[in-house]
């Protein structure tokens, strides 16, 4: 819809108040110009008032900070399954499960959420082939009393830029040498080195090659 039709103004020789009023009054004129083309607007999830913090996808979108953050009331219920799944020696899956996907539903506020799951995932993924119940094993009390932390977290993550890079590789490994070699257009990059003392027991020797070029280069 053209800003010229909304009736444009100067806001820079307007007060704050003015501003305000001509912004709301706008978004009247286009919720009420839509309306009578025939569009659905859903009035519940729409938001009429300025505000530098709205809901979206169950998360708060921040435009001041330039951060998504968790709901309150979203982050009391992590809080609250939290405690208590650490209050126990066993629980069943569908608890653990419901834990598993909070946690990635803050992967917008807590990029790195993926990465402090691996256990809770395991220990559902054999849950689901035996008993159907979770035993709190050490390493998945620690994992999960891990996530406390956002009950005195304040500060938060900005925005990534949406940034996107491709690079084909290879790997290839043997018993005493590991080997990367990453494709460029002007300059293919090739490293190699031996594996270090107890590595030779790697199950998967491409994985650890990927490993070992990503520690050599970062």
């Amino acid at each position: 819809m053209d800003w010229g039709w909304l009736g444009k103004k100067s806001f820079s020789k307007q007060s704050g108040i003015d501003r305000k009023k001509d912004a709301q009054r706008c978004l009247y004129v286009v919720s009420e110009v839509l309306i009578r083309l025939g569009y659905f607007i859903n009035i519940e999830k729409s938001v009429f008032l300025i505000s530098t913090v709205i809901k979206f996808l169950g998360m708060l979108v921040d435009s001041i900070r330039l951060a998504f953050l968790i709901p309150e009331n979203k982050l009391d219920k992590f809080i609250a399954l939290r405690r208590e799944i650490v209050s126990h020696d066993r629980v069943d899956i569908n608890t653990l499960q419901k834990f598993a996907g909070k946690c990635i539903s803050f992967l917008l506020a807590v990029p790195g959420a993926k990465c402090y799951t691996k256990v809770v995932n395991r220990a559902i993924w054999k849950a689901c082939k035996n008993s159907g119940s979770v035993e709190i094993s050490q390493v998945l009390r620690e994992e999960i009393r891990y996530w406390g932390f956002l009950q005195d977290w304040t500060r938060c993550f900005l925005w990534r830029t949406e940034r996107h890079l491709q690079f084909a590789m290879a790997t290839d490994s043997s018993s005493y040498t590991w080997g990367a070699l990453v494709f460029s257009p002007d300059r293919p990059v090739e490293c190699s080195d031996f594996w270090d003392k107890g590595d030779e027991t790697y199950s998967f020797k491409g994985d650890s090659s990927f490993n070992q070029w990503s520690e050599s280069c970062f």
